[in-house]
């Protein structure tokens, strides 16, 4: 667990309330009191160039009270904020909670007793090897694809089941399927004569035979060769029979 991580379960078990969101905001939607108008230490600018991105998480609550352009206000960090703001970056890692007032002065307090350490361990990046770098790039690219890969996750389930629901939808509304068409080798000679079509059902002693007399029929066009059977009456037997 990194330093970061450590700071996010202090919150949780401190003051029993969960994150609503982690993930990246566009920097132009936070806003910053004037108590989190922190000048970074020395190096911190330097390891967000390194990296293009803020290796500690900032906290931050939603709030109206700014307007609809800056929905986020900054409870703890300001000092990585201005950092990543002087290093050009147009978003940032925060965590989201919902917060009191009362609970920012908890936060302030207990976040702000380990807030030297941490200054010092994270300058210390800058030194580390290129070795030690690509380690903790892996662990970093590592931890933010499976968020990414959960909340797609998500995303994909909520948008297959919408597709499915539609399909559906779509399905009720069509007419059912034709009966599957019958080979005209297993036609039978009652069934002609009672066939609806007039022009069959007259001729139809005649087509029965023809095609008893020839097995290997194997194009419907053939039974214009049946007196009385003319291309029409062959258009409509290819739309119920086949061969």
């Amino acid at each position: 667990m990194n330093y970061s991580e450590a700071e996010r379960q202090k919150i949780i078990e401190y003051l029993k309330v969960k994150p609503v969101h982690h993930g990246q905001l566009d920097i132009s939607q936070i806003y910053v009191p004037e108590k989190q108008v922190l000048s970074p230490p020395d190096g911190y600018v330097e390891i967000i160039n390194h990296f293009q991105a803020n290796l500690h998480p900032i906290v931050v609550r939603r709030t109206d009270q700014y307007g609809e352009d800056q929905e986020y206000e900054l409870i703890y960090g300001g000092d990585w904020y201005q950092a990543a703001k002087r290093a050009g970056l147009k978003k940032i890692w925060v965590w989201v909670f919902d917060l009191t007032n009362e609970q920012i002065i908890q936060i302030d307090q207990l976040l702000n007793t380990t807030a030297q350490p941490q200054q010092h361990s994270s300058a210390s990046i800058v030194h580390l090897s290129t070795q030690e770098v690509r380690i903790m790039l892996a662990e970093i690219i590592d931890q933010k694809f499976r968020i990414f890969s959960q909340e797609l996750d998500e995303k994909l389930r909520f948008i297959v089941h919408n597709l499915e629901n539609q399909i559906n939808k779509i399905l009720d509304r069509l007419p059912p399927p034709p009966p599957p068409k019958k080979n005209i080798h297993e036609v039978t000679l009652a069934e002609l004569k009672q066939h609806p079509k007039p022009a069959i059902k007259r001729n139809a002693s005649a087509i029965f035979n023809f095609i008893q007399n020839h097995p290997s029929l194997s194009n419907l066009e053939d039974l214009t060769q049946v007196k009385g059977v003319g291309k029409e009456t062959v258009k409509y037997l290819a739309e119920h029979y086949t061969v």
